[in-house]
Protein backbone atom coordinates (compact mmCIF):
# COMPACT_ATOMS: atom_id res chain seq x y z
CA UNK A 1 0.00 0.00 0.00
CA UNK A 2 2.90 2.36 0.74
CA UNK A 3 4.39 1.87 -2.72
CA UNK A 4 0.95 2.16 -4.31
CA UNK A 5 0.24 5.41 -2.43
CA UNK A 6 3.60 6.87 -3.46
CA UNK A 7 2.98 5.98 -7.09
CA UNK A 8 -0.52 7.47 -6.76
CA UNK A 9 0.99 10.77 -5.55
CA UNK A 10 3.63 10.89 -8.30
CA UNK A 11 1.07 10.30 -11.06
CA UNK A 12 -1.31 12.86 -9.57
CA UNK A 13 1.38 15.54 -9.16
CA UNK A 14 2.40 15.07 -12.80
CA UNK A 15 -1.22 15.24 -13.89
CA UNK A 16 -1.89 18.42 -11.93
CA UNK A 17 1.37 20.05 -12.97
CA UNK A 18 0.38 19.83 -16.65
CA UNK A 19 -3.27 20.75 -16.16
CA UNK A 20 -3.69 24.43 -17.08
CA UNK A 21 -5.43 26.60 -14.53
CA UNK A 22 -7.62 29.57 -15.35
CA UNK A 23 -5.57 32.64 -16.24
CA UNK A 24 -5.61 35.22 -13.47
CA UNK A 25 -4.68 38.08 -15.82
CA UNK A 26 -8.00 37.62 -17.63
CA UNK A 27 -10.03 38.08 -14.48
CA UNK A 28 -11.17 41.35 -12.95
CA UNK A 29 -11.37 40.49 -9.26
CA UNK A 30 -10.10 41.64 -5.86
CA UNK A 31 -7.82 38.59 -5.57
CA UNK A 32 -6.87 35.59 -7.70
CA UNK A 33 -5.42 32.67 -5.75
CA UNK A 34 -3.82 29.29 -6.39
CA UNK A 35 -3.81 26.63 -3.71
CA UNK A 36 -2.67 23.07 -3.17
CA UNK A 37 -2.62 20.45 -0.45
CA UNK A 38 -0.52 17.30 -0.77
CA UNK A 39 -0.14 14.64 1.91
CA UNK A 40 1.10 11.06 2.19
CA UNK A 41 1.50 8.65 5.12
CA UNK A 42 -0.19 7.80 8.39
CA UNK A 43 -3.55 9.37 9.23
CA UNK A 44 -6.45 9.14 11.66
CA UNK A 45 -9.91 8.13 10.42
CA UNK A 46 -13.27 8.48 12.16
CA UNK A 47 -16.78 7.69 10.91
CA UNK A 48 -19.79 9.57 12.26
CA UNK A 49 -23.54 9.64 11.86
CA UNK A 50 -25.55 12.86 12.03
CA UNK A 51 -24.95 16.50 11.21
CA UNK A 52 -22.48 18.87 12.83
CA UNK A 53 -22.22 20.03 15.61
CA UNK A 54 -23.47 16.82 17.31
CA UNK A 55 -22.44 13.81 15.23
CA UNK A 56 -22.36 10.32 16.75
CA UNK A 57 -19.07 8.42 16.53
CA UNK A 58 -19.66 4.99 14.98
CA UNK A 59 -16.10 3.86 14.18
CA UNK A 60 -12.47 4.91 14.04
CA UNK A 61 -9.01 3.64 13.27
CA UNK A 62 -5.42 4.42 12.40
CA UNK A 63 -4.88 4.46 8.66
CA UNK A 64 -2.50 5.33 5.86
CA UNK A 65 -2.93 6.85 2.45
CA UNK A 66 -2.53 9.91 0.31
CA UNK A 67 -4.45 12.94 -0.90
CA UNK A 68 -3.63 15.68 -3.39
CA UNK A 69 -5.75 18.70 -4.25
CA UNK A 70 -4.85 21.48 -6.65
CA UNK A 71 -6.92 24.51 -7.56
CA UNK A 72 -7.60 28.10 -8.43
CA UNK A 73 -9.95 30.61 -6.76
CA UNK A 74 -11.27 34.08 -7.49
CA UNK A 75 -11.99 35.87 -4.22
CA UNK A 76 -14.71 38.49 -4.04
CA UNK A 77 -14.47 39.56 -0.38
CA UNK A 78 -11.93 39.91 2.43
CA UNK A 79 -13.33 39.30 5.90
CA UNK A 80 -13.21 37.12 9.01
CA UNK A 81 -14.84 33.74 9.40
CA UNK A 82 -18.21 33.74 11.22
CA UNK A 83 -18.00 33.38 14.99
CA UNK A 84 -17.39 29.77 16.00
CA UNK A 85 -16.15 28.73 12.56
CA UNK A 86 -12.84 30.51 13.14
CA UNK A 87 -12.16 28.23 16.14
CA UNK A 88 -13.37 25.11 14.33
CA UNK A 89 -11.17 25.65 11.27
CA UNK A 90 -8.43 27.47 13.24
CA UNK A 91 -8.35 30.25 10.67
CA UNK A 92 -8.28 33.60 12.45
CA UNK A 93 -8.25 37.25 11.34
CA UNK A 94 -8.92 38.30 7.75
CA UNK A 95 -9.13 35.85 4.85
CA UNK A 96 -10.26 35.82 1.22
CA UNK A 97 -13.74 34.44 0.47
CA UNK A 98 -15.14 33.34 -2.88
CA UNK A 99 -18.64 33.48 -4.28
CA UNK A 100 -20.35 30.20 -5.33
CA UNK A 101 -18.64 28.75 -8.38
CA UNK A 102 -15.42 30.73 -8.03
CA UNK A 103 -13.36 27.72 -6.89
CA UNK A 104 -11.90 25.32 -9.44
CA UNK A 105 -10.26 22.23 -7.96
CA UNK A 106 -9.34 18.65 -8.83
CA UNK A 107 -7.82 15.94 -6.66
CA UNK A 108 -7.56 12.30 -5.68
CA UNK A 109 -7.78 10.49 -2.35
CA UNK A 110 -6.78 6.94 -1.38
CA UNK A 111 -6.93 5.70 2.23
CA UNK A 112 -7.06 2.36 4.07
CA UNK A 113 -7.69 1.65 7.76
CA UNK A 114 -8.86 -1.11 10.11
CA UNK A 115 -11.98 -1.11 12.30
CA UNK A 116 -12.73 -4.17 14.47
CA UNK A 117 -10.24 -6.19 12.42
CA UNK A 118 -12.02 -5.30 9.16
CA UNK A 119 -10.14 -3.56 6.37
CA UNK A 120 -11.74 -0.36 5.07
CA UNK A 121 -10.53 1.19 1.79
CA UNK A 122 -11.57 4.43 0.13
CA UNK A 123 -10.63 5.55 -3.39
CA UNK A 124 -12.21 8.75 -4.75
CA UNK A 125 -11.74 11.59 -7.19
CA UNK A 126 -12.42 15.13 -5.94
CA UNK A 127 -13.72 17.97 -8.10
CA UNK A 128 -15.39 21.36 -7.83
CA UNK A 129 -18.99 22.04 -8.88
CA UNK A 130 -20.80 25.29 -9.79
CA UNK A 131 -21.80 25.90 -6.16
CA UNK A 132 -18.34 25.32 -4.62
CA UNK A 133 -16.92 28.05 -2.39
CA UNK A 134 -13.70 28.53 -0.45
CA UNK A 135 -11.76 30.54 2.14
CA UNK A 136 -8.06 31.29 1.68
CA UNK A 137 -5.36 32.92 3.82
CA UNK A 138 -2.11 33.21 1.80
CA UNK A 139 0.03 34.55 4.66
CA UNK A 140 -0.53 31.35 6.69
CA UNK A 141 -1.07 28.86 3.81
CA UNK A 142 -4.43 27.95 5.35
CA UNK A 143 -7.46 27.21 3.18
CA UNK A 144 -10.92 25.66 3.10
CA UNK A 145 -11.84 24.16 -0.27
CA UNK A 146 -15.56 23.50 0.04
CA UNK A 147 -17.21 26.01 2.38
CA UNK A 148 -20.56 27.62 3.08
CA UNK A 149 -21.02 30.52 5.53
CA UNK A 150 -24.44 29.07 6.47
CA UNK A 151 -22.96 25.67 7.32
CA UNK A 152 -25.00 23.95 4.59
CA UNK A 153 -23.62 21.44 2.08
CA UNK A 154 -24.16 23.71 -0.93
CA UNK A 155 -20.67 25.23 -0.92
CA UNK A 156 -18.72 21.96 -0.73
CA UNK A 157 -16.70 20.21 -3.41
CA UNK A 158 -17.90 16.86 -4.78
CA UNK A 159 -16.43 13.38 -4.99
CA UNK A 160 -17.07 10.06 -6.69
CA UNK A 161 -15.44 6.72 -5.96
CA UNK A 162 -15.34 3.35 -4.22
CA UNK A 163 -15.63 2.46 -0.52
CA UNK A 164 -14.76 -1.13 0.45
CA UNK A 165 -15.36 -2.87 3.80
CA UNK A 166 -13.73 -6.28 3.53
CA UNK A 167 -14.96 -7.64 0.21
CA UNK A 168 -18.12 -5.49 0.19
CA UNK A 169 -17.94 -2.72 -2.42
CA UNK A 170 -20.00 0.48 -2.37
CA UNK A 171 -20.00 3.16 -5.05
CA UNK A 172 -20.25 6.56 -3.39
CA UNK A 173 -20.71 10.15 -4.49
CA UNK A 174 -21.60 13.34 -2.67
CA UNK A 175 -20.18 16.44 -0.99
CA UNK A 176 -16.64 16.68 0.39
CA UNK A 177 -14.64 19.40 2.11
CA UNK A 178 -10.86 19.75 2.40
CA UNK A 179 -9.14 22.17 4.72
CA UNK A 180 -5.50 22.80 5.51
CA UNK A 181 -4.74 24.60 8.74
CA UNK A 182 -2.42 24.87 11.73
CA UNK A 183 -3.15 24.94 15.46
CA UNK A 184 -2.99 23.11 18.75
CA UNK A 185 -4.61 19.66 18.65
CA UNK A 186 -6.20 17.93 21.68
CA UNK A 187 -3.73 15.28 22.82
CA UNK A 188 -0.95 16.85 20.79
CA UNK A 189 2.12 18.88 21.71
CA UNK A 190 1.79 22.26 23.41
CA UNK A 191 2.41 24.10 20.17
CA UNK A 192 0.75 24.47 16.81
CA UNK A 193 1.07 21.72 14.20
CA UNK A 194 0.03 21.65 10.57
CA UNK A 195 -2.70 19.34 9.33
CA UNK A 196 -4.96 18.51 6.40
CA UNK A 197 -8.51 17.43 7.23
CA UNK A 198 -10.97 15.83 4.80
CA UNK A 199 -14.68 15.27 5.49
CA UNK A 200 -16.62 13.11 3.05
CA UNK A 201 -20.41 12.76 3.40
CA UNK A 202 -22.60 9.95 2.07
CA UNK A 203 -26.02 8.38 2.51
CA UNK A 204 -29.40 9.85 3.38
CA UNK A 205 -28.66 9.49 7.10
CA UNK A 206 -25.69 11.88 6.84
CA UNK A 207 -22.83 9.46 7.32
CA UNK A 208 -19.40 11.09 7.25
CA UNK A 209 -15.80 9.90 7.04
CA UNK A 210 -13.26 12.24 8.65
CA UNK A 211 -9.60 11.84 7.68
CA UNK A 212 -6.75 13.83 9.24
CA UNK A 213 -3.06 13.95 8.36
CA UNK A 214 -0.85 15.68 10.95
CA UNK A 215 2.69 17.06 10.76
CA UNK A 216 3.48 15.52 14.19
CA UNK A 217 2.27 12.40 16.02
CA UNK A 218 -0.77 12.97 18.25
CA UNK A 219 -2.70 10.77 20.71
CA UNK A 220 -6.26 11.99 20.21
CA UNK A 221 -8.93 11.44 22.88
CA UNK A 222 -11.76 9.49 21.25
CA UNK A 223 -14.02 8.54 24.15
CA UNK A 224 -13.61 8.24 27.94
CA UNK A 225 -10.55 6.08 28.54
CA UNK A 226 -9.77 5.64 24.82
CA UNK A 227 -7.25 7.40 22.60
CA UNK A 228 -6.18 7.06 18.98
CA UNK A 229 -2.48 7.56 18.29
CA UNK A 230 -2.04 9.10 14.84
CA UNK A 231 1.51 9.04 13.45
CA UNK A 232 3.05 12.01 11.69
CA UNK A 233 2.41 12.13 7.95
CA UNK A 234 5.42 11.43 5.74
CA UNK A 235 4.61 14.36 3.44
CA UNK A 236 2.36 17.31 4.24
CA UNK A 237 2.37 20.39 2.01
CA UNK A 238 -0.08 23.30 2.19
CA UNK A 239 0.38 26.26 -0.14
CA UNK A 240 -1.79 29.31 -0.88
CA UNK A 241 -0.56 32.09 -3.18
CA UNK A 242 -1.93 35.37 -4.47
CA UNK A 243 -1.43 35.82 -8.19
Amino acid sequence: MKNLSLAFMVVLCLMLAFTPLMSASAEESPACITFKGYTLGGCGVARTLGAWPNPILIGYGKGSGSMALNGYAKATSYQELPFGMDEYFQIYDMAYFTAPGDVRATGLLAVKWFESNKLHQLWVTIYSVPSSQGVFQPETDKFIAGFSPSGSLEGLLSYRGIYMIGSNVQYLSGPIGVWASKGEIPGGPAHEIEYIHVVLIYGEEYYAIHIAWLSEAVSMPISPGETLTVPAATILINDVKLL
